[in-house]
C-alpha cells in the first residue's frame, strides 16, 4: 500500500516484476519522473511494473514516464506495466511526456499496459504530450521479421487463447501522438509485418473476443507504415467495441494496402459508438489499396447503432487512389448494418480514385436495416452511379430495408428511400420505419435538422446558437451539447482558433436550463476539462447561468488551473458603446450554481467556479462539493471553493454550500469548510 507520493527525481528505473497473487495499492497518489533507459540486458519489459501475472494493481497515477530507446529491443512497454497475465489494473492514470529515441523497437505499447492475456483493464487515463510511439529504423531487421506490431492509447495488443478474453472498460486517451512509423528504407522488414494501432487498442495477436467497452479518444494518431489496419478506438480484432466515443483526428501515410476506421480498422462487432473526428490520407502511390469507414474499415460482422459525424479528406499530392470507401463501412461483404446514421463529409483533393465509394458501405453487405445516410461530396469532378451509391452497391444476396438517403447530397441509389433535405427534417417522412421512434429523433439545432440517433443527442453537430451575443440578445445556452459547444469555443487550436467566430472579447452568455455533467449520452463518465485552460483562449466574455445549475463536475486529470473555468481574464477588447477602450473591461460570471468534486495533487489555483482568475467579477455563484489533494510544496498552490485565485478580481454575493476543502500542505494537514477565498501556500 503507498502512502505518499514518490518522486523517483529522473534516477534510471528498474521495472518491477510483481509476483503471483499481489497487490498494489497506490492509494490514489503519485509516482512522479520515472525514467528507464531501454536495451538493459537484465530486462526487456519496460514499464513502472515489467510483468503481473495473477496480480491487481490499482490506484496508481504516474506523472511523469520517459523511456529512451536508441536501436533497443523491448518485447512491451506500458506505462503502468509491461506485460499482465490474468490481472486486473484498475483507476490508474498516466501522464506520458515520451517514448523517446532514434529507433524503439517493441512488440507492443500500451499507455496503461503494453502486452495482456485475459486482464481486465478499468477506468485508467492517459494523457500524452509528446506520444505513445513506435519508430522503426536501421538495426530493428534482425529481431522484426514476421512481427505483429500494437500500438495503443491504453493497450498495446493481446495474447488470448481463448473466449475469456481482455477486457477494457470506461478508459480514455487524451493528448497528441499516438505514432506508427517504419522507416522502410532501413528497416526490411515491410513483408512479413502487420501493424496495428488504435487510440485505445492496437489489436489482437491471438485469439479474439477483446471486449472494449464504455471507451474514448481524442487527440491525433499517426500512422506511416507498409501494411496498417488503425481505428479511432481499436486497430484490428475480433473485438466486441460498446459505448465508444472517439474524436481523435487520424492521419495515414499511403505506402500500401491498409484498413482504416474511425472507430475499428478492421473484423469487429460494434455497437452505439460514435466517431467525430477526422481521417486524412496523405502521401502518393500508386499500388494503394485501401478500406476506409467512418466507423470501421473492413467488416463481415455486425454494427449496431453507430454514427459517423467526421470527414474523411484526401490529401495532395494523392495522384491515383484504390479505395473503398464507406460512411459506415468501408469494405462491407458479408456484414449486417443495423439502424446507424452517417452525416460524414468526403473531401477529395485532386485525386483520381477507382473503386467504390458508399454512404453506408460499399461492397455487397448482407443486411442493412434502418439506417439513414447524409453523406456529402465535396471536390470530385464527376459523380456517377458506377462510382457512388447513396446506400451501397450489391448483389442479389444483398437485403436493405427502411433505409434512407439525402438525395441532394447523392442522388445514384440502388437501394433505399430518397429524400430531399427538407423531407430529411420531418417526422412523417419516416413512417415506413416503424420503429423509428425508438431510435431516431429530430432535436431543433441539431445536425441540420435531420434525424439523429438517440443516443447519441449529446454528440450531434451543433447548428448555433440563437441570439446574438449582445448584452440584450446573448446566445442562449439550452441544451447539453450546447453547453460543451461553448466549452470549445475556449478550447485553444493553434490552427482554428484564431479565427473562431465566437471567440471575441466581450460575448454574453445565458444559460437558460440546468445540465449535467457527470455522464454523456452513452452513460459513460465525464472527466471535466476546464474552460479555457490555454491563456490565449481563457474566457474572456460574461456567463449568466440564470440562477441554473451545472451538477457532477469531476475533475481528477492534474491541469495547471483547476475549476469549471480554468483561467478567466477581461474583456478588454469588449466593443460597448460609451466604454473608454483604454481601460480594461471585467469578464463576469454571475447567478451560477456548480456541484461537483475536484481532486488535485499538482494543480497551481483550484476554485469550484474558477482556477485563476484575472480582471473577472464572480457574482451571485454557488459551488456545493468537494475539493481535495496535496499542496506540493515546490509550487505555491491556491485552493479554495469559489475561486482559486483572484488577481484584479472581485466576488460578491457568492457562497459555498457543504463545500469542503481539505488535503495537506508540506505534509501538515489543513481543513477548510465553505472557504470562499484564501490562500494557503
Amino acid at each position: 500500500m503507498q502512502t505518499a507520493n514518490i518522486d523517483l527525481a529522473n534516477g534510471d528505473w528498474e521495472p518491477i516484476l510483481l509476483d503471483s497473487n499481489c497487490t498494489y495499492d497506490g492509494g490514489g497518489f503519485y509516482i512522479s519522473n520515472i525514467y528507464i533507459q531501454c536495451g538493459r540486458s537484465e530486462w526487456n519489459e519496460i514499464g513502472l511494473f515489467g510483468t503481473c501475472e495473477y496480480s491487481t494493481i490499482k490506484n496508481v497515477n504516474v506523472l511523469g514516464f520517459y523511456a529512451y530507446c536508441s536501436s533497443s529491443y523491448a518485447s512491451a512497454m506500458g506505462g503502468i506495466v509491461a506485460k499482465a497475465s490474468h490481472s486486473t489494473i484498475s483507476n490508474c492514470s498516466v501522464d506520458w511526456y515520451s517514448y523517446g529515441g532514434e529507433a524503439v523497437y517493441a512488440e507492443a505499447i500500451g499507455g496503461i499496459c503494453g502486452i495482456s492475456t485475459q486482464t481486465t483493464i478499468i477506468d485508467c487515463n492517459v494523457y500524452s504530450t509528446d506520444g505513445v510511439s513506435l519508430y522503426l529504423s536501421e538495426g530493428t531487421n534482425s529481431n522484426s521479421y514476421g512481427t505483429f506490431f500494437g500500438v495503443g492509447g491504453i493497450l498495446g495488443k493481446t495474447y488470448d487463447f481463448n473466449n475469456d478474453g481482455t477486457i477494457v472498460k470506461n478508459c480514455n486517451f487524451s493528448g497528441y501522438g499516438i505514432t506508427m512509423y517504419d522507416d522502410y528504407n532501413y528497416a526490411g522488414i515491410e513483408s512479413d509485418c502487420n501493424f496495428a494501432v488504435g487510440g485505445i487498442f492496437g489489436g489482437e495477436y491471438y485469439g479474439s473476443h477483446t471486449q472494449i467497452i464504455g471507451c474514448s479518444s481524442s487527440g491525433s494518431l499517426s500512422v506511416d507504415t507498409y501494411y496498417s489496419w488503425c481505428g479511432g478506438i481499436a486497430g484490428q480484432g475480433e473485438c466486441i467495441i460498446s459505448a465508444c466515443v472517439s474524436d481523435i483526428n487520424i492521419g495515414v501515410s499511403l505506402r500500401d494496402a491498409g484498413v482504416i476506421g474511425g472507430i475499428c480498422g478492421n473484423s469487429s462487432n460494434i455497437e452505439q459508438s460514435i466517431y467525430l473526428g477526422t481521417i486524412t490520407l496523405y502521401g502518393d502511390s500508386s499500388s494503394v489499396s485501401l478500406s476506409v469507414g467512418g466507423i470501421v474499415g473492413s467488416c463481415d460482422a455486425t454494427i449496431l447503432q453507430c454514427s459517423f459525424d467526421g470527414t474523411i479528406t484526401f490529401d495532395d499530392p494523392i495522384s491515383y487512389l484504390k479505395v473503398n470507401l464507406g460512411g459506415i463501412v468501408g469494405n462491407g461483404y458479408g456484414s449486417t448494418i443495423q439502424y446507424c446514421t452517417s452525416n460524414a463529409i468526403f473531401s477529395n483533393g485532386s485525386v483520381r480514385l477507382t473503386g467504390m465509394i458508399g454512404g453506408i458501405t460499399t461492397s455487397n453487405p448482407s443486411i442493412i436495416k434502418g439506417c439513414i445516410s447524409n453523406v456529402q461530396v465535396e471536390g470530385w469532378d464527376t459523380i456517377s452511379a458506377n462510382s457512388f451509391q447513396a446506400i451501397c452497391f450489391g448483389d442479389t444476396s444483398t437485403s436493405v430495408t427502411k433505409s434512407y438517403y439525402n438525395s441532394d447530397y447523392l442522388s445514384h441509389s440502388n437501394y433505399g428511400t430518397a429524400l430531399t433535405s427538407e423531407q430529411m427534417k420531418v417526422r412523417s417522412s419516416f413512417n415506413a420505419m416503424t420503429e423509428f421512434d425508438s431510435y431516431y429523433e429530430h432535436v431543433k439545432g441539431l445536425n441540420n435538422g435531420f434525424p439523429i440517433l438517440k443516443i447519441f443527442e449529446g454528440y450531434a453537430k451543433f447548428n448555433g446558437f440563437e441570439g446574438s451575443g449582445t448584452e440584450a440578445d446573448p446566445y442562449i445556452i439550452d441544451s447539453f451539447p450546447a453547453f460543451m459547444f461553448f466549452t470549445k469555443v475556449y478550447e485553444f487550436d493553434s490552427v482554428n482558433w484564431s479565427n473562431h467566430s465566437l471567440y471575441q472579447a466581450g460575448i454574453h452568455w445565458l444559460l437558460t436550463t440546468d445540465i449535467d455533467i457527470s455522464v454523456d449520452s452513452l452513460g459513460n463518465p465525464i472527466e471535466w476539462t476546464p474552460i479555457g485552460l490555454d491563456y490565449d483562449a481563457a474566457f474572456n466574455a460574461h456567463f449568466d447561468g440564470g440562477g441554473h445549475t451545472i451538477s457532477g463536475m469531476n475533475i481528477t486529470q492534474q491541469w495547471e488551473y483547476a475549476g469549471l473555468f480554468a483561467q478567466t481574464t477581461g474583456a478588454e477588447y469588449a466593443p460597448i458603446e460609451g466604454t473608454d477602450m483604454s481601460a480594461p473591461v471585467p469578464s463576469t460570471i454571475k447567478n451560477l450554481n456548480v456541484t461537483g468534486t475536484i481532486a488535485w495533487d499538482q494543480a497551481k489555483y483550484v476554485g469550484g467556479i474558477v482556477g485563476n482568475a484575472y480582471n473577472t467579477q464572480v457574482t451571485d455563484c454557488t459551488f456545493n462539493g468537494t475539493i481535495s489533494g496535496y499542496l506540493n510544496s515546490g509550487n505555491i498552490s491556491v485552493v479554495n471553493g469559489i475561486a482559486g485565485k483572484l488577481d484584479s478580481s472581485t466576488i460578491t454575493g457568492s457562497a459555498n454550500y457543504d463545500c469542503y476543502v481539505y488535503g495537506t500542505n508540506n505534509y501538515t494537514t489543513f481543513n477548510r469548510y465553505n472557504t470562499i477565498y484564501s490562500q494557503v501556500s
